[in-house]
């Protein structure tokens, strides 16, 4: 009895470990030399909007970014694109010269904007997808 209960504790510890240790989704895109990827966190409902939250990354191998905008930057879900992207933060922050760090890379917490009668329940975030919005310009600055 005693050597089926410490299979079961292993058991168990092994299926709760693998289930929790699984990968948010990660949606990327690369524009020339530059690597975008957004990684999705979770997603909230504010009145009449769906808010999916994650952290934007952008990197440059071959050229130094000093800043991005992040405007540039939407996400798409089951057929509907974000309507805007905002710094996921307490204070106002703006995103049309998001800063890099000293190495080249920029790592912001955002959140992308939809519309919350598009989906009926919490969206498959597995299968968003990251892409340059239409219109912007200037989205890397070296």
């Amino acid at each position: 009895m005693h050597v089926l209960s410490k299979a079961l504790a292993i058991f168990a510890a092994t299926f709760i470990l693998g289930c929790s240790a699984a990968a948010p989704p990660t949606a990327l895109l690369t524009v020339g030399s530059a690597h975008v990827s957004a990684q999705l966190n979770h997603v909230s409902h504010h009145q009449d909007s769906l808010f999916i939250h994650g952290e934007l990354t952008l990197s440059d191998a071959s050229r130094k970014l000093k800043s991005a905008n992040l405007n540039c930057f939407a996400l798409t879900l089951d057929g509907t694109t974000s309507e805007g992207i905002s710094a996921d933060s307490i204070a106002s922050i703006l995103i049309d010269a998001y800063h890099a760090d000293a190495n080249g890379q920029i790592k912001a917490p955002v959140y992308w904007v939809f519309p919350a009668g598009k989906f009926a329940d919490s969206p498959n975030l597995s299968t968003a997808t990251l892409r340059l919005k239409p219109g912007q310009q200037a989205c890397f600055n070296y």
